[in-house]
């Protein structure tokens, strides 16, 4: 990850973390649309590896990885 001037960088995995979380308990109907825009704010954080490395809770059998996305 990129490193910016007061970014904590463990603070932001673990609120993408808690984000990856809600996603995936969303309905069906609801879950691309949240995944897509939890990879805008991942890719704009510079955290999208951060995302992939948090293994099950990035993969999701029915749409794919957020790589995929």
């Amino acid at each position: 990850m990129a490193s910016h001037a007061g970014v904590n960088h463990g603070l932001m995995e673990w609120v993408i973390r808690r984000c990856c979380e809600r996603v995936a308990a969303l309905p069906d109907t609801d879950r691309i649309p949240a995944k897509t825009a939890l990879w805008a704010m991942a890719d704009a954080l510079e955290a999208r590896s951060a995302i992939n490395a948090l293994g099950k809770h990035a993969q999701d059998p029915e749409y794919g990885t957020f790589e995929e996305a």
